[in-house]
């Protein structure tokens, strides 16, 4: 897959090493370090332990300096402090040019724990249990004025203990837009239309591919495909790198020829994404419902718990 994040560069390696080196040296005595968790385009995530709540958290610094991603996020956090599946905030303090972001510690993403089943996918109950938590999550996001514009499935982990373990938690919230009378408000440090795309070019909204500014019911577009590459294990476009041809399959996707049959709440939300008023606010707890009334209906139809594996008969 392919980020496409709203900077002209690319921090080589060795950048990234002398980063982190003076970011752990300035780092509060509060936190004790214990792993890189991972590096992507705008900064760098550390596992520490807060000696003073005696839990793990996880750490964001900035691989370019002081901007306001990381204020963004905090800002964010803070509106989500009531939020089921949004993601706690510690603080966001500064020392000397670094800022570090303390937050909730999440344990496996989407992508990771997909990968985790023996086809590499998830069977449409699981699917459909991911489903509800994932629209959840998106729908409180949302109630609190925000589009997230990331929706994919590396951006959705699983809560670890002393926290509500295995609920789902959306996070990463640098290129969240504020909504003002329904529509997002862009910071003063981005363009509207600028040439690029804004988020992860394999989960883009049309929307987004088309250099426009999106709203809610794009995160939910990319939620649908969020979804389709969990049931099916990827998505119809994940080999191709032009973003025209990736424009292309999105506008002539049939969520028909994935689901065979076999999954109707996402060919539902396709239909729903498709036919809606974009004007009007998501029936989000319409949608929801899809996916529970099937999650009620092949519990029923199993009489057990299904453990969300694929059998080689689905």
């Amino acid at each position: 897959m392919m980020d496409v994040v709203p900077f002209d560069f690319r921090v080589n390696q060795n950048q990234v090493k002398s980063i982190l080196n003076r970011a752990l040296s300035l780092l509060p005595e509060r936190y004790e370090f214990r792993e890189v968790l991972g590096q992507g385009g705008q900064g760098i995530v550390i596992s520490c332990k807060d000696k003073k709540l005696r839990k793990p958290v996880a750490i964001k610094t900035s691989i370019h300096g002081i901007q306001s991603n990381l204020q963004t996020e905090y800002e964010v956090m803070v509106a989500a402090d009531s939020c089921a599946h949004l993601t706690s905030v510690v603080e966001l303090t500064t020392v000397d040019d670094v800022e570090f972001l303390v937050m909730q510690h999440l344990g496996n993403d989407l992508l990771k724990d997909v990968m985790l089943q023996p086809l590499k996918r998830y069977s449409p109950l699981r699917t459909a249990h991911v489903a509800i938590e994932v629209l959840s999550a998106v729908k409180e996001l949302h109630e609190i004025g925000y589009v997230h514009n990331d929706i994919k499935p590396s951006n959705f982990a699983f809560g670890l203990y002393p926290d509500v373990h295995g609920k789902l938690y959306l996070f990463d919230y640098g290129l969240c837009l504020r909504r003002v009378d329904g529509c997002p408000m862009l910071p003063s440090n981005r363009k509207a239309y600028d040439g690029r795309i804004y988020g992860t070019l394999e989960y883009a909204s049309i929307t987004a591919q088309m250099h426009q500014t999106c709203t809610v019911w794009d995160d939910l577009q990319c939620a649908l495909y969020t979804l389709i590459e969990l049931f099916a294990g990827s998505l119809p476009w994940a080999n191709i790198v032009c973003p025209r041809t990736v424009l292309e399959c999105k506008r002539n996707l049939n969520v028909d020829d994935i689901v065979r049959g076999k999954f109707y709440p996402l060919k539902r939300l396709e239909e729903y994404l498709r036919y809606g008023d974009r004007a009007s606010i998501p029936d989000y707890e319409g949608i929801i419902k899809y996916f529970k009334d099937y999650a009620t209906q092949a519990a029923v139809k199993s009489d057990a718990v299904w453990d969300g594996i694929f059998s080689e008969e689905d």
